[in-house]
């Protein structure tokens, strides 16, 4: 797992329902791509969360997705687009 630099010291948080990751809309924008591709498979009530650790002031980094509330606690479901995609292959 990469760690963020001495200079990424922001956290972009965006969460969402799966349902809302279906189409595009202000949340689903968010989110990297494949979810959309993937989100019907999803429980629709479940809320995905991405984030980017970035320099202040900018809007690209280090980013990760994947964390979900399944159960206590939050878990963090690695390469979750490329899992479910090739499950449905």
């Amino acid at each position: 797992m990469d760690f963020p630099n001495g200079t990424q010291t922001e956290i972009l948080v965006s969460v969402a329902p799966a349902g809302m990751l279906r189409t595009p809309n202000e949340l689903s924008r968010k989110f990297p791509g494949g979810y959309m591709g993937i989100a019907r498979y999803l429980e629709p009530h479940r809320v995905w969360v991405c984030w980017k650790y970035v320099k202040p002031g900018m809007t690209s980094g280090l980013a990760y997705d994947g964390l979900v509330w399944i159960r206590r606690p939050l878990e963090l479901v690695s390469q979750t687009v490329s899992r479910i995609n090739g499950l449905t292959a």
